[in-house]
């Protein structure tokens, strides 16, 4: 599972499917979910995975203007 929370709790929960690898590919695809039909300024505070790190997700975040601690 991936799940993003504040602090009002828990705002996406993404169950990932048995035998699928959290990449940078899937990884942008639930950044893009999480994105959709907000406009608050959010922080993401990641671990440092592969994924999380991958330039096309930093690029992501980047033009998103999603800051990551």
């Amino acid at each position: 599972m991936i799940i993003f929370f504040n602090i009002r709790g828990i705002v996406h929960v993404d169950c990932v499917p048995e035998g699928q690898t959290v990449n940078q590919v899937y990884y942008k695809e639930v950044l893009t979910d999480l994105k959709c039909g907000r406009t608050a300024h959010r922080v993401l505070h990641q671990n440092n995975v592969l994924a999380h790190n991958a330039l096309s997700v930093q690029t992501f975040l980047t033009k998103h203007k999603i800051t990551m601690l």
